[in-house]
């Protein structure tokens, strides 16, 4: 039990570790950087890893860490179905609801670009 506690702290801080280094390369979107971190994912899993990566981005804004400011343009329609995805097709008996609270598609996520702190503001 021990061992697999410890592999799931590792993975989590290995995955906080390629965010941190994305970031560093400048101000990036969330669709960008599930685009990046999670490349070798099943696309279809992009909505999730993206609610993850914005977990991570909260707490790390929260560390003071990171920053986000809203963009002055709209999502695409890309960044929008990884942001906010269609989950009226799902089937509610297989707990739409709950996976909808789960992840957090239950509020909107307004498209932002979240940087290192101490960088340049965004220039949107």
């Amino acid at each position: 039990m021990r061992a697999k506690l410890d592999e799931y702290i590792a993975h989590r801080e290995a995955r906080e570790r390629q965010l941190v280094v994305a970031l560093a390369e400048g101000p990036v979107t969330i669709p960008a950087l599930v685009a990046r971190i999670y490349a070798d994912t099943d696309r279809r899993l992009w909505p999730a890893a993206g609610r993850q990566l914005l977990a991570y981005l909260i707490a790390l804004e929260r560390e003071g860490r990171v920053r986000a400011a809203p963009l002055a343009r709209p999502p695409t329609l890309a960044e929008a179905a990884l942001l906010n995805p269609d989950l009226s097709r799902l089937d509610e008996n297989l707990g739409a609801d709950v996976i909808r609270a789960e992840l957090g598609f239950d509020v909107a996520e307004p498209l932002l670009e979240y940087a290192l702190a101490g960088t340049p503001e965004p220039v949107s």
